[in-house]
């Protein structure tokens, strides 16, 4: 039995429908996707220049420059004249100008955990949350800190650039 040409043509637009939704969703996942792995570039003034990953979002805290809020991930480069304090929910890093100094710190502020890892420079990080045990520590090349606030616990460790994405080396042409 032959479809009448009504349901042929209820068919093909069901059909034409149910191909621009997928490919709707298509593009709204991989923009998605894309938008996650987009790197911003910020400069901040006096030598600060951030590189902030997808939607992470760094903010000026009270209108200074010299002063940032983070929630997400970013590499920071300052060179050996800035002065910079870089808080988020977990961690609190200062940049002292005697020499240029770049760090990856990956600081969310919906997950427990956060981390600091130096490239350069040297920066003291400490817990930007209320702790019995209020800690701060200084990190040179090579050195990474780890804190967890849900149970008060922070260890630093030795990593080597190798282990990191090619973003957080500096090589932006792998993107």
């Amino acid at each position: 039995m032959r479809a009448k040409p009504l349901e042929l043509r209820q068919r093909r637009a069901a059909i034409g429908i149910a191909v621009l939704v997928g490919v709707a969703i298509a593009l709204a996942v991989g923009w998605d996707s894309f938008e996650r792995s987009r790197i911003h570039s910020v400069e901040l003034g006096d030598g600060v220049l951030a590189r902030v990953l997808g939607r992470s979002q760094l903010e000026p805290s009270a209108g200074s420059e010299h002063k940032l809020w983070l929630d997400g991930e970013a590499v920071i480069d300052t060179s050996a004249t800035a002065t910079l304090t870089l808080r988020s929910t977990l961690l609190e890093v200062v940049v002292e100008g005697d020499e240029p100094a770049r760090f990856y710190i990956d600081a969310h502020a919906k997950q427990p955990g956060a981390q600091v890892l130096v490239l350069r420079g040297h920066l003291r990080v400490g817990k930007a949350y209320a702790s019995p045990r209020p800690e701060s520590h200084r990190l040179g090349p090579g050195e990474m800190l780890m804190v967890n606030r849900d149970i008060d616990f922070v260890e630093n460790e030795k990593f080597t650039p190798a282990e990191l994405p090619d973003w957080v080396r500096g090589d932006y042409s792998a993107r």
